[in-house]
C-alpha cells in the first residue's frame, strides 16, 4: 500500500492503481483526502460510469489514519502473507502454479511484451474443445468445420452489408426441411430474417419441401425472383439438416416435451426413407400426395447404401446417415444453382433491372436436442457455398473463402 505526504497536495488528492487484467474493468482506488472540503462519496458520483471506485483507506482530519482503515491494511497483510507462503509451497509442487497477485501483476504484462497470444484468432469450431462432448464429438468428425448459427450470421451480414444489402432491399428465401426444428426463433434462417431484411414486415420466401429439396421448381423460383423489390437483393439459404443428440448418435434429436420418448429423428424424412429401403418398404407409399416422400426414396436408392453401411460402427448407422446427408445437399446445390440461372437468362418471365444481385448460402444444418435433460444452445452449420450472381453482368463472384476460408470444411 502507498501513502502520501498531504503537504504535498494541498487539495483533494486521489491515487488510482490499476490492476491490469484480462478479465475485468474494475478498479480499485486508494483514497486519500486529508483537507478537502469534498467527500469520498462525492468523488465516487463524480467518476465515470466504467469505473467501480472501491475507497480503501481515508485519512481522518488529522491526519491520522482511522482504526478501521488499519485493522483493514493489517487483514489484507496477513491474507498476503498467507496466501505467499501458500503458493510457494504450490510452486515447488507445480512450477505452473502462481499466487493471484503474482497473476494480477505479471500475467497482463507478460502478455503484452510477449508473442503469445493476446492477439491470436480462436477458431469458433474449436474455442470448446476443451470440453468436448458427445455431441462435439460426433460433429468434428462428420461434419468438420461447423460453426454456430450465430457465428454464420455475424460472418454472412457484415460481407452482405459491404455489398449494399440493406433491409429495406433484401429479400430472402430458404430451401430448408419443413421440421419444426428449423423454425424456432434462434434458428439460422429466422436469426437472418431478423437481421438482413425488415424485421418487422420481411418474410421469407420457402422453395423448399420434405427434406428440405426445392420442390418448388423454376416456377417457384420465377415466382421469388418476381417478389424482389426494385433495385433489390436475393439471399437464398439452403441445405438438408441433420440431428445429433446428447449421446453422439448421428440422425437424431431430442425435442421438447419428448422426454419421455426419448430422441428421434432428424431430418426425419430421410432417415425414415432408408429405413424403409433397408427393410425392403421402399416399393409405394400408398400414400395421398406422397410425391415428394417418393421422389426422397427414389434419389436414396441411387446412392451407394450398401458401401457406406459397411463402414458403419457396429453401435450404429453414424457414418451411412452423414453421408447420405451430404449427398443431398450435393444434389441441392445442383438444383438451386440450375434454376437460378435459367430464371437469371429467362428475360421474358422477369426484368433483370429489377434485381441487383443473387446470394447462395448453401450448407448443411446440425441440430442440436433442446428441453430436460440437454446442453441446448445454438444449432449448427457446416458451410459448403456462398456466392454472389450478377444478373445485369452475368458473373459470378465466389464468397466462400472470404467468409469461411478458415473453416476445416471439405471445401477448404
Amino acid at each position: 500500500m502507498m501513502y502520501f505526504n498531504h503537504r504535498l497536495c494541498p487539495a483533494f488528492v486521489a491515487t488510482i492503481i490499476c490492476a491490469c487484467s484480462s478479465y475485468s474493468r474494475n478498479i480499485d482506488a486508494f483514497l486519500i483526502s486529508p483537507t478537502s472540503s469534498r467527500t469520498t462519496r462525492d468523488f465516487r458520483t463524480s467518476a465515470p460510469s466504467s469505473i467501480v471506485v472501491r475507497p480503501i483507506v481515508v485519512y481522518n482530519h488529522d491526519h491520522s489514519l482511522s482504526l478501521a482503515a488499519l485493522a483493514r491494511e493489517q487483514e489484507i497483510e496477513e491474507k498476503d502473507k498467507k496466501e505467499k507462503h501458500y503458493f510457494e509451497n504450490a510452486s515447488i509442487r507445480n512450477p505452473y502454479v502462481v499466487s493471484p497477485r503474482t497473476a494480477r501483476l505479471k500475467i497482463p504484462l507478460a502478455t503484452l511484451f510477449t508473442q503469445a497470444s493476446v492477439f491470436t484468432f480462436i477458431s469458433p469450431e474449436t474455442s470448446h474443445a476443451g470440453t468436448m462432448s458427445s455431441f462435439d464429438a460426433s460433429l468434428k468428425e462428420f461434419f468438420p468445420g461447423s460453426i454456430p448459427s450465430s457465428t454464420v450470421l455475424l460472418r454472412v451480414q457484415s460481407t452482405l452489408r459491404k455489398r449494399q444489402y440493406l433491409p429495406y432491399n433484401t429479400l430472402l428465401a430458404s430451401s430448408l426441411p419443413t421440421e419444426e426444428i428449423l423454425q424456432t426463433p434462434t434458428s439460422l434462417i429466422n436469426i437472418f430474417r431478423n437481421k438482413l431484411c425488415e424485421s418487422k414486415d420481411g418474410g421469407i420466401y420457402s422453395l423448399g419441401g420434405l427434406g428440405g429439396i426445392p420442390f418448388s421448381g423454376d416456377v417457384g423460383m420465377e415466382d421469388l425472383f418476381l417478389h424482389a423489390p426494385q433495385d433489390g437483393r436475393i439471399v437464398i439459404v439452403f441445405g438438408p439438416n441433420v440431428g445429433i443428440d446428447k449421446n453422439g448418435v448421428v440422425g437424431r434429436v431430442e425435442r421438447i416435451g419428448t422426454v419421455e420418448y426419448g430422441a428421434d429423428e432428424a431430418n426425419g424424412v430421410v432417415v425414415r426413407a432408408y429405413r424403409d429401403i433397408q427393410m425392403g418398404r421402399d416399393k409405394t407409399t400408398g400414400i395421398t400426395m406422397g410425391i415428394e416422400y417418393d421422389y426422397i426414396v427414389n434419389m436414396l436408392k441411387k446412392m451407394p447404401l450398401k458401401e457406406w453401411a459397411s463402414k458403419n460402427s457396429k453401435e450404429g448407422d453414424d457414418y451411412v446417415i452423414a453421408e447420405i446427408t451430404k449427398e443431398i445437399y450435393n444434389i441441392m446445390e445442383d438444383l438451386i444453382q440450375t434454376m437460378v440461372k435459367r430464371c437469371i437468362m429467362n428475360d421474358e418471365k422477369f426484368n433483370k433491372a429489377r434485381i441487383r444481385e443473387v446470394t447462395l448460402i448453401g450448407g448443411i444444418v446440425i441440430n442440436r436436442g433442446h428441453g430436460s435433460g440437454t446442453e441446448g444452445g445454438d444449432d449448427y452449420f457446416q458451410p459448403l457455398c456462398m456466392k454472389a450472381l450478377d444478373p445485369k453482368k452475368g458473373t459470378e463472384i465466389d464468397l466462400y473463402k472470404q467468409v469461411f476460408g478458415d473453416l476445416s470444411t471439405p471445401r477448404n
